[in-house]
């Protein structure tokens, strides 16, 4: 027996090129500097509790690393 035979709805739009639009306008602007703050203030302070919450054979010569990736623009 022959395998599925599938029936493509609407199989005659696919006869011609179909050109995508090209919306979506222009990014929005970067935040300020005082934006940034206020937007990365409370994570800052998460980040800095959970490193002083660390057990102290977790942070060899009482320190720690964390690492930030910031949005380039």
């Amino acid at each position: 027996m022959a395998g599925p035979r599938f029936l493509i709805g609407f199989g005659e739009r696919l006869t011609a090129p179909i050109v995508p639009s090209r919306g979506g306008g222009s990014p929005p602007p970067p935040d300020t500097v005082a934006q940034a703050r206020v937007r990365l203030a409370p994570l800052v302070r998460t980040a800095s509790e959970t490193a002083i919450a660390l057990p102290k054979v977790a942070c060899p010569d009482d320190e720690t690393v964390t690492a930030v990736t910031l949005h380039p623009q």
